[in-house]
């Protein structure tokens, strides 16, 4: 069993004195959502073979909150990815519990699917590659415990069985990597995406002088882990068509301007008028709210609660920042996910775990 003081020795190699200690972040986190679960979705695992099977679960097992602590500390620094930027994912997906399974038999901490463990197995010897060649510490100790293991059995098994990911030292081990895996994957992806879909060159079109691309790629490959990363980046090249397509539109008023769209300009201004994108239309921090607003409208119309999703769609893309469009228009994956995570980030800043999270997450 993995030591405290391993963890001390590890969080002081990343240099983050004085953010709080991870070991408290994942053990009030973890004590906490074991309370909300009380289910019977805990995989029940002799061995890495078994076949999983579920069963109720009332505490945590003996030195689990080190041994994930630990874990997260170990591949976030390997994979260069600072934890706090992929902690409310883990809390969202699985609330930190190392063994619960979803209804789907999405796995583990990282809540890995079947879709999700294929990928990185398809891209094994990168993920392998980038881990054994790399310089940094971590990555040299990590290097060693999947050695241990033997690389072939630590990453290509038998993806029905879950217990494979949820198992001991080596699945919670095997999940954390596989999710980290994951997200390096996935910004490969949108970064391929932004380049397919001239994304940069949209969002100047759209009216976002110097636009922060590199900042949108982390939101965007956060927000990939629920819809495909590739598909994210769609979604936001298609939401930028449809804003273009406005400006266009608003542009040919200008062009034979009306008394009524010389008075409107000269109320808004030239780029409210044109509908130009800003830096708050990629805000997931108010999302939800103005989601809830545009909803309002529509039930204030007495619109039946079955098309209410096709009334929304009849609004203009104008009044529309992009997780207001993610709710009505998402191609993949769960709308509204990213404004769940920032109302997870909330819930944990609430029992103290500021630190815990990254500020930089949810908005431009």
């Amino acid at each position: 069993m993995w030591k405290l003081l391993g963890l001390v020795v590890i969080l002081a190699a990343i240099g983050k004195p004085t953010q709080a200690d991870l070991f408290q972040c994942v053990s009030v986190a973890q004590n906490h959502t074991l309370k909300k679960l009380n289910s019977d979705r805990f995989a029940r695992c002799q061995d890495e073979a078994d076949q999983t099977t579920t069963v109720g679960k009332t505490e945590l097992l003996r030195d689990e909150s080190q041994m994930t602590a630990q874990t997260l500390a170990l591949v976030s620094d390997c994979f260069a990815q600072p934890y706090q930027k992929l902690f409310v994912k883990f809390y969202s997906e699985s609330g930190l519990q190392t063994n619960i399974i979803g209804s789907r038999k999405d796995a583990g901490l990282g809540q890995l699917t079947s879709i999700a463990i294929k990928d990185v197995q398809k891209n094994a010897n990168k993920i392998w590659a980038f881990i054994s060649e790399s310089q940094r510490p971590s990555c040299k100790t990590l290097t060693k415990k999947i050695y241990d293991t033997k690389p072939e059995n630590f990453f290509r098994f038998n993806i029905d069985q879950r217990c494979h990911v949820v198992s001991g030292e080596t699945g919670i081990l095997r999940n954390v990597v596989f999710a980290y895996a994951l997200h390096h994957l996935n910004e490969a992806y949108v970064r391929k995406g932004f380049a397919d879909f001239g994304i940069g060159k949209k969002l100047i079109e759209a009216g976002l002088a110097n636009p922060p691309i590199e900042k949108l790629i982390k939101i965007i490959v956060l927000l990939g882990y629920n819809s495909g990363a590739y598909t994210a980046a769609k979604d936001v090249s298609s939401f930028l068509d449809s804003r273009i397509d406005f400006i266009k539109r608003k542009k040919q008023e200008l062009e034979k301007p009306t008394s009524a769209t010389v008075a409107e300009v000269k109320a808004k201004g030239t780029a409210k008028f044109l509908s130009h994108v800003t830096k708050d239309d990629f805000n997931f921090q108010n999302g939800v709210e103005k989601y809830n607003r545009l909803l309002e409208k529509i039930k204030q119309q007495n619109v039946p609660v079955s098309l209410q999703q096709q009334a929304l769609r009849q609004i203009s893309v104008s009044q529309m920042g992009f997780p207001e469009w993610l709710k009505i228009w998402q191609s993949s994956g769960g709308p509204g996910y990213m404004s769940s995570l920032f109302v997870n980030a909330e819930e944990l800043r609430s029992l103290g775990l500021s630190t815990c999270v990254s500020t930089e997450l949810f908005a431009l």
